[in-house]
Order: C-alpha cells, then structure tokens, then sequence
C-alpha cells in the first residue's frame, strides 16, 4: 500500500515579508493568524474539495501515523500531505493556491508532489524535497490579482486599494489593498489565538495591547519598541534526520508544545515581576494590567515578539533560558539564538524586523565559528536611521583604530559556563552593568563613550583619571581589562553602557 502512495510537500516562503509589511501592528497579527490558517482549514478545504473527504489538521500529532491517513506532518514551515492518486495532488495543488490567492493573498506558496514509499521515508523525502527546490528555482507564482491603473494605491502596501474600510473611532474612512483587507479581517480571530499563552489563572488580571504605542513607554521617556526574532540552532537537521514519519511527526509535535510552553513561563515571569515593571513601565489599568509583550508569530522554533524598547533583550534572554528548560524536559538539548531590534514606534515595522534578524544571524554565526555551545544573543539599537545591512553598519559605524567597540553577542545559558565562555556570559554582562552604574558617575559614563573612539593615549589618561578617584571599570576574568581596553580588537564597556539605557532598572539595582 505505501509504495502506491502520492505526496505532496508545501512550502510558505517569504513568511516574514508576509507577516511584517505593515507598521500597523493589527496587520500584523492578521497576517500571521492567516498564516496559521493555510495549514489549518484552507488545507483542509482545498483536501476535502478534491476528495470528498474531511481531513484534521489540528489533533494530527497525537497518534502515531496510520495506513491511509492523509497527513505525513504539519511543521518547520512545510506540510507533507499524501494521496492515493497522482491526479488528486494535482487537482489539490490547483484548488489549495486558489484559495490562498482569494483568502491569503500575497501570501507565497511553493509546492512539489511525487510519488512516495513510506517504508523508505528518508529517501524519498528527500527526493521529494529536492523537487522542491527546483520548483523555487524556476518558477515565480503569481499571488496578488494584478493591480489597474486607473485605482490608487494602498498607503499600507502600495497594491491597489480597492477595498473600502469605513470610518472607526478617530480614523476616517479609506480604500486599502485586499491584501491588508485579508489581514485586517482576522484580527480577533488571533487575539484569541494568542489568550492561550496568558494562564487561566491569570486572565482576568491581564490583557495583551494591539498598539505598539501601548506597550508601557511613558511619555516623559524615549518612545522605542524593542522587536525580538528568535530561532532555534540545528532544528533542522533534527527534521532532516529523522529515519520514520513518526519520529518527524514527533519532533514536529515536541518542538511546538516546547516553543508555547516557553512563551508562557515567559508571561508567567512577566506576571510574577508586574510590580517592578508597573513602577518602571505605563501598565496598570483600572483593573488590570496591560502586559508590555505581544506576540506576532510563534511557530514551531520560530518565534518573533515586540515589546517595550528596555525589555527587549530582557525577555530575549529569558526566553532562551526557559527554551532550553523545557526542551530538556522532553528529553532534548535544544538551543537556540535570539536578535533583539529596538527602535523608535513609528520606526517601519519590517525594516524593524529585518534588524533583528539579522542580529539573530549575527549570534548564529559567532555560534557556528569554532562550533560553540548554548544559546546565543545579539541585539543592535538603532538611532533613527533606516537600516539595511546591520554587518555594514557595525562595520563603519562601530568601529576605530583600536577594535570595534562592540563586545556582543553574549551566551545565554542555565548550565555553568566552561571558562572559553566566561567572558560572553550574558549573567557576566549585567553584573558588569551593574557595577559600572553604581561605581561611576553618569557625567563619566557619557564621557567614556566619547573617549572609547580616541586614541590610545586619551583612553589610558581617562582610566588612570579615574582610577585616582577610585572609580574602577569591571573587570573580566582572564583578560587584562580594563588595564588594556582593547583586546582581540574588542572591548566590552560600550555594551555595557547601552544596556542601562536598554534593560529595566530593577533588574540592574542588585548584585
């Protein structure tokens, strides 16, 4: 029976593009609602168009697989869908990006099929796979209905706008594309999705906001968001390796449960710290408090946030932290790494997200160089300007003639650290924060920044200036800071004097 098999691989590229298009941070949360649905019910309705027959797509991962069952596994971006002719996978290939052009449009999906013996599932997943990516390489699919010349342009996409939006509250009525329309229509439908992530036992008592400017920025302070984009490391060679369709359905299960219960400890944390977060953050409401976090897309081990710009690489690393506690309880030694983006509000929300992926690349490859352990992060806080390759900026920006100013990223670890790694412990990194505010006055702070881009001469007369004072920088284990600053063409006190303008001050009041 299974060498009379049929499959069907689906591909969503450019989810990202997809999701964070839009500075509206409703947009986004629609998009990736809709996003969720294309692998929830248009799967199922384009499945049950073609075979007259219904198809789960939520309670799939439950159970082992079973002879003539339709799904293989939903994850890692793909889904892999069998049927018993060559002719249901095409007529299902045409009605699924059917449904996706009128119901997700713009939304770019790539697919592939062939034949497929279950009992030789890794060969010919990657027969599968391979047709893929040749299907990626020729062909560019149309997924917007072309646009007229004689309507105007969405000011959200630059489509055709020629759906209309009615006046609500203060903003007036307007033409949009049908693109940010899709999008905008399931708003409450991922408002809902994401209550799942607040316990019962806390949701009388907490709300998420769908403004980015109600995260807890007070007024009287710099209005920045911080945007957080995590992933896990070598998650897919775990997929590529799996040798049956139910140890990649498992891990396709494992590592979703792992990801959503990461979430929310982290909003459990954030719950248990609302006190010290209400004194720092705008949050309490008459009778509830609006949490500084909102989530945009949580999918299997790939996970983007926005919340308040000081708490950015705060919960960064608390998620880390809590990823890898729970991938251990389901007997795994997942790690992962995270880039944190922190911007002002009004800053464009995908150019926002494109920083903090590009940071989350940055500490995958510092990982990768000499093969590293644990998790890893990075973060980057832009001042304004429109950024479109972070490498370029740390390079011209970032550095002098002694080294690059910047000591990231920082290893984020529950395990103890072995001593290559002491000097990247992200712990190391605040408690060094922490000393450098108490021990130095912040008139001395903004004149050691200016310094750290002189000379050698200026650098050592300024340190030797304060050591008469008794103002002594951190110092580092293993390393002659802050006797030499610059070492190995880095030095780690530029970091730490943006991490107390970036990082909640309760949590830089202790030891």
């Amino acid at each position: 029976m299974s060498n009379n098999l049929f499959a069907v691989v689906i591909d969503l590229i450019s989810i990202q593009k997809y999701v964070f298009a839009s500075n509206e941070l409703k947009d986004n949360l629609g998009a990736s609602f809709l996003v969720e649905e294309i692998y929830n019910s248009f799967l199922s309705q384009a499945y049950e168009k073609v075979t007259n027959k219904k198809i789960n797509t939520e309670n799939w991962s439950l159970e082992d697989y079973k002879e003539n069952d339709p799904i293989g596994y939903i994850g890692g971006g793909n889904a892999l869908i069998f049927f018993q002719k060559e002719d249901e996978c095409k007529s299902f290939i045409k009605e699924f990006t059917k449904i996706l052009l009128v119901k997700a449009p713009a939304c770019n999906p790539i697919t592939a099929f062939s034949k497929f013996d279950l009992d030789n599932f890794q060969d010919s997943k990657k027969k599968l796979f391979k047709k893929l990516r040749d299907n990626k390489a020729k062909y560019i699919t149309q997924i917007v209905i072309s646009r007229h010349g004689i309507t105007t342009e969405c000011s959200r996409t630059g489509l055709s706008a020629e759906q209309f939006i009615p006046k609500v509250n203060n903003k007036p009525s307007s033409y949009i594309s049908m693109v940010s329309k899709a999008k905008i229509n399931l708003v409450d439908n991922a408002k809902n999705s994401h209550e799942k992530y607040i316990t019962d036992s806390l949701k009388d008592k907490f709300i998420f906001t769908d403004d980015l400017g109600k995260l807890g920025q007070k007024e009287q302070e710099k209005n920045h968001i911080a945007v957080v984009h995590i992933d896990g490391n070598n998650i897919g060679e775990k997929f590529k390796n799996a040798k049956t369709i139910n140890e990649t359905r498992k891990l396709s299960k494992d590592i979703k449960e792992i990801t959503e219960n990461s979430f929310k400890d982290l909003i459990v944390r954030i719950s248990d710290e609302i006190i010290e977060l209400s004194d720092e953050f705008d949050l309490k409401n008459d009778n509830y408090y609006t949490l500084p976090i909102r989530p945009i897309i949580i999918g299997g081990d790939d996970i983007t946030f926005v919340c308040a710009g000081k708490l950015g690489i705060y919960f960064a690393k608390l998620f880390l932290e809590f990823f890898e506690t729970n991938s251990k309880k389901y007997g795994y030694d997942f790690t992962a790494c995270a880039g944190v983006s922190i911007v002002k509000t009004k800053y464009p929300f995908y150019k926002a997200y494109e920083i903090a992926e590009q940071a989350c690349s940055s500490a995958k490859l510092f990982k990768k160089d000499g093969e590293k352990s644990g998790s890893w992060l990075d973060f980057h806080i832009n001042s304004g300007v429109i950024l479109y390759n972070l490498e370029e900026v740390k390079e011209n920006h970032f550095k002098t003639n002694l080294g690059s100013l910047l000591f990231r990223p920082y290893i984020v670890s529950n395990e103890k650290l072995s001593s290559n790694y002491q000097e990247k412990s992200f712990n190391l990194f605040v408690q060094n924060t922490i000393k450098l505010k108490k021990d130095f006055p912040t008139s001395k702070i903004k004149e050691l920044r200016e310094v750290l881009t002189l000379g050698k001469d200026s650098i050592d007369t300024f340190i030797n200036q304060q050591k008469a004072r008794g103002n002594n920088l951190p110092t580092i284990p293993s390393k002659q800071y802050p006797d030499n600053i610059f070492q190995d063409n880095v030095n780690p006190y530029f970091d730490m004097m943006e991490l107390i303008d970036f990082y909640p001050s309760f949590q830089l009041k202790g030891n």
